[in-house]
């Protein structure tokens, strides 16, 4: 039983630390378009 439990808590964790690294590669690529829109209105000006 104990073993078990062990398990769900290792697929919990793991599953934090999947959503963590996408959270975070979201934010890159937020950021990353987000300074490309800018380059592209500073260019038209």
């Amino acid at each position: 039983m104990a073993q078990q439990e062990s398990d769900l808590a290792n697929e919990k964790y793991i599953d934090a630390e999947e959503l963590e690294v996408e959270r975070e590669e979201r934010m890159r690529q937020e950021e990353a378009r987000a300074d490309y829109e800018e380059n592209l209105r500073r260019e038209d000006y």
